[in-house]
């Protein structure tokens, strides 16, 4: 064998031992980062609450936490990259993060220890370990503080001194700036909750159709998730996470209630609540 030939056999050879040198420690680095992290021996109870809320998915984002565990983006991305380091996700691309259910599993079954609420003597536990309540639900984990910012009209049609006017959505007007003396043909009664906000869309509307499918009059109460989540997540996770968004939904209802029902019509409301769960003021306290 001529020198030239051997030493392209030797270049040749080389070349592919460092294509499988990288095709190796590609595949060892994609096994470690579905390695889940045994050195943890417990929970915090938001980290528990977290956990339960990524169990709903099959690909998570940053923006699917906020804001009930991070108040922005930036935070949200940080608790992702813990849960990567955790073993509990796996980035696919930038933003999109897949969910690694077996070791997800297995971290849900740790102990949930609360280190940082105070306890006297009197409620001390022994062990210092607390189990998760079972009824807990992560859409009522670390609710914002929510605040009701007012009524406004949206999407107003009116004609004013003989000229026809159409603001379209997103125009959002207060009472005090629409001119009295303009004749309104088309509003939308809008009220502002802020502080949160709902991933996709809960409406809630009345289709003639349904009352001749069911023989009565009928509401229906609907959740339209983002584009692309039921692709990524799958029928059952969109059902689960829409129960999220309700809750949502409902704690912002009933702030706008609370702010523009009288004394008597808020009785009543919460007198039919507490038919329909079968609780009193004094059995929730």
């Amino acid at each position: 064998m001529h020198r030239h030939q051997v030493e392209n056999f030797v270049s040749e050879n080389i070349n592919v031992f460092r294509l499988n040198s990288k095709a190796e420690s590609g595949k060892s680095e994609a096994s470690k980062s579905e390695l889940l992290d045994t050195s943890r021996s417990w929970l915090g109870p938001t980290q528990h609450k977290l956990l339960q809320f990524i169990a709903n998915f099959k690909y998570v984002e940053p923006k699917h936490l906020v804001p009930s565990f991070a108040k922005d983006r930036k935070v949200a991305y940080v608790y992702i990259k813990r849960l990567e380091k955790l073993g509990v996700v796996k980035k696919i691309r930038r933003g999109l993060y897949r969910v690694i259910h077996s070791n997800l599993a297995k971290l849900l079954h740790l102990p949930v220890r609360n280190i940082s609420k105070p306890r006297d003597s009197a409620t001390k536990q022994s062990s210092g370990v607390r189990q998760a309540n079972s009824t807990s639900s992560a859409g009522f984990a670390r609710s914002p503080s929510l605040s009701y910012a007012g009524l406004f009209l949206d999407n107003l049609r009116y004609r004013c001194y003989g000229k026809y006017h159409q603001l379209g959505r997103s125009s959002l007007l207060s009472l005090c700036s629409v001119n009295s003396d303009c004749g309104v043909s088309y509003c939308e009664v809008t009220h502002i909750v802020s502080n949160d906000f709902i991933d996709g869309v809960v409406v809630v509307y009345s289709n003639v159709e349904d009352f001749e499918r069911f023989s009565a009059p009928c509401m229906r109460v609907e959740y339209r998730p983002p584009k692309n989540f039921v692709k990524r997540n799958g029928v059952a996770s969109t059902i689960r996470f829409s129960k999220y968004m309700f809750i949502k939904a409902f704690k912002a209802l009933a702030l706008v209630l609370s702010s523009i029902l009288t004394r008597s019509e808020a009785v009543e409301l919460f007198k039919w609540l507490s038919s329909l769960w079968s609780f009193s003021c004094y059995s929730v306290l």
